[in-house]
C-alpha cells in the first residue's frame, strides 16, 4: 500500500525534526524510501511539566487516523535518552513498526539523518495538536504562538539530544571500537 502524502508535510531538517518530535503532541510518519515501508507514530509528552517529563510513543494500528493508536512504548530522560518497551507494550522488539521507530530514534540521538528515510507530519501542531493552516506553520509543523514558546524551550532541546550523543559515544563508540581493535589483534 502506498502512503497518501497529500495530507503530509516532509521536514527535512535535523533541528526541526528535534523541536518537532518533543512538542509534546507530535503525530509522525516514517517512510523507507527502499522498502516503501511506513509508519505512523503519536509521541505524546507525559502530563508533567517538568524537563525530565517521559514520552509515550503509539504507532497507527487501524483506519482512524485520530483514535487507532496502540501503546509501543516511551522516551525517557533521565540521565541517558532512551526509547524503550515497558510492562504496558503492546507492541514487542519483533514488530517492524518498533524496528523503525527504535532505528530513526537512535539516529536522532546521534544527530545523524538516514539518507533512506523521509519524515513526516500531518499538519497539526506538535504542541497542541490544532489544524494547521497557515504556510509558514505547515513548514515548520507548529501554529506561530506554540512556535514561540517551543522555540523558547529549543536551546533544552538541543542540550538534551547534545548530552545524550556525548554519553553515547563516551559509553557505546569508544567500547566498540577498543572491543573490535582488541578482538582483531586476538586473531
Amino acid at each position: 500500500m502506498q502512503i497518501n502524502k497529500e495530507n503530509l508535510y516532509k521536514l527535512e531538517n535535523i533541528e526541526d525534526i528535534k523541536m518537532f518530535l518533543t512538542g509534546g503532541k507530535a503525530i509522525i510518519t516514517l517512510e523507507s524510501k527502499r522498502t516503501g515501508n511506513w509508519f505512523t507514530y503519536r509521541i505524546k509528552k507525559a502530563k508533567k511539566e517538568d524537563e525530565k517529563s517521559p514520552y509515550f510513543v503509539s504507532v497507527l494500528t487501524g483506519q482512524n487516523n485520530d483514535s487507532a493508536y496502540t501503546y509501543m512504548g516511551t522516551i525517557f530522560q533521565n540521565e541517558t535518552l532512551a526509547f524503550r518497551l515497558t510492562k504496558n507494550s503492546k507492541i514487542g522488539k519483533d514488530a517492524l513498526s518498533y524496528k523503525a521507530f527504535n532505528f530513526f530514534f537512535n539516529l536522532m540521538v546521534k544527530d545523524t539523518l538516514h539518507e533512506e528515510i523521509n519524515f513526516y507530519h500531518r499538519g497539526v501542531c506538535a504542541r497542541c495538536g490544532k489544524t494547521l493552516t497557515v504556510p509558514e506553520s505547515l513548514t515548520n509543523g507548529f501554529g506561530s504562538s506554540c512556535f514561540k514558546l517551543t522555540k523558547k524551550s529549543k536551546e533544552l532541546i538541543h542540550s538534551w539530544f547534545n548530552k545524550i550523543s556525548f554519553i553515547h559515544f563516551i559509553f557505546v563508540t569508544i567500547p566498540t571500537y577498543v572491543f573490535k581493535a582488541f578482538w582483531i589483534k586476538k586473531w
